[in-house]
């Protein structure tokens, strides 16, 4: 089961590159002239979270946590197809008719298989799966996981209802993501590095990792208030924001001190280990640089700056997430090097150059330099290509060894 998800998950990062490369074109050229935009971006983000990276982390869960108990469970394979359906019907719904009555039904639907996987999971626990305290960053992970739904339900209530106006629908947005990326995926990351040092029988501090387990669990909420910046919030709620920022800053910093080292030199393919020690320098800076947002000025200065805003996302996305999922694919699940130098010589210019162009174009808006939008979005558009074909490459490399 886990080469069957691991196989789906790289086939919606096709999917994903393709309408990341389409949109960028749509913006600068006279292209796709009866598909919107927006709605184009949609079915672009919804896949890059719903098809790529949640399908890739349930991989890996299963993978380190109840491998065995899933080669036999008739559940996890009806959910393996059902979630599949479920990402086929994403992408063209959202492109047909944006937050429409079809589309709001797949989300739904996929907010309904995140508690079915949930459930799943913790079955797998009482089975007999290893009782490490580990696991705890498995579990919370997959709690926030299905608790991202309530950002879902909050921004179909406003496209829907047209209720909550624009405050409700950034919330809803803004809480999805961060249930995600500093919820969700965090916390499977982390899970995930410990699960393989343990695995490989090395030792690392456990009172550490108690205590970054603690760290961004209590950090979850108050990073969240950031985000929500333009509400207007009371100066000691803005406090509290910036506090858990430096909480989870504190984590990760104790994540890295205790994993970084022992992990490389587990890595014997210098390439596999490029990737990883890409993913680990992106999730510094994302950590660094959401303390940066949380001091009100500078917040008020990237909630105004949509260019800042799409280029912390892809740093999160690309930078570090999908270059973490392309290590564990090869380090773990398919422990081969087929083609790894191709994917990380692709992979980290290109993604690094689209991080780099979206923040210094945000640079420009913010000094008031007005570019043409054309080239930047051509440019953005071959970069997109280049990744997409990076993940051929993968996709390509994971079905070859997977068959053997």
């Amino acid at each position: 089961m886990v080469h069957r998800f691991t196989l789906q998950s790289l086939f919606f990062f096709l999917v994903l590159g393709i309408l990341g490369t389409l949109l960028r074109l749509k913006m600068a050229l006279p292209f796709l002239p009866d598909v919107r935009t927006d709605y184009l971006l949609h079915a672009h983000s919804h896949i890059a979270v719903l098809g790529w990276t949640n399908v890739a982390f349930i991989a890996l869960i299963i993978y380190f946590t109840f491998q065995q108990i899933a080669a036999e469970s008739r559940s996890l394979k009806l959910y393996f197809w059902m979630l599949l359906i479920v990402n086929l019907g994403i992408a063209p719904s959202f492109m047909a008719q944006g937050y429409g009555v079809v589309s709001i039904i797949f989300s739904t639907l996929s907010v309904v298989l995140s508690i079915w996987f949930m459930v799943i999971y913790f079955q797998s626990q009482q089975k007999g799966s290893q009782r490490s305290p580990l696991y705890r960053f498995f579990t919370t992970g997959v709690i926030f996981y299905v608790l991202s739904a309530a950002g879902l339900v909050m921004v179909a209530i406003h496209m829907a209802a047209k209720i909550g106006g624009e405050e409700l629908f950034n919330a809803g947005v803004y809480f999805y993501l961060h249930s995600q990326y500093n919820g969700w995926m965090v916390f499977i990351l982390i899970g995930t590095v410990y699960a393989y040092l343990q695995k490989r029988v090395v030792a690392f501090s456990a009172k550490s990792v108690k205590w970054q387990w603690t760290l961004l669990t209590l950090s979850f909420l108050p990073t969240y208030i950031p985000q929500i910046y333009s509400l207007q919030l009371p100066a000691w709620i803005i406090a509290i924001g910036f506090g858990g920022t430096l909480l989870a800053f504190i984590a990760i910093v104790l994540f890295l001190q205790n994993t970084f080292i022992a992990m490389l030199g587990l890595i014997i393919n210098k390439w596999i280990r490029l990737l990883f020690g890409y993913a680990m320098l992106a999730l510094f800076f994302k950590s660094l640089m959401e303390i940066g947002a949380a001091i009100p000025f500078l917040a008020e200065m990237v909630h105004k700056n949509r260019q800042v805003v799409i280029g912390y996302l892809h740093l999160t996305l690309l930078a570090l997430i999908t270059s973490y999922l392309f290590f564990s694919i090869y380090q773990y699940i398919l422990q081969k090097e087929h083609r790894v130098r191709v994917v990380t010589l692709l992979y980290i210019p290109t993604t690094l150059l689209m991080v780099v162009t979206l923040f210094f174009d945000g640079l420009l808006q913010w000094l008031q330099i007005y570019t043409n939008r054309i080239p930047l979005n051509i440019w953005l558009s071959i970069i997109s290509g280049v990744v997409t074909v990076s993940g051929v490459v993968v996709f390509m490399s994971a079905k070859t060894s997977l068959r053997k």
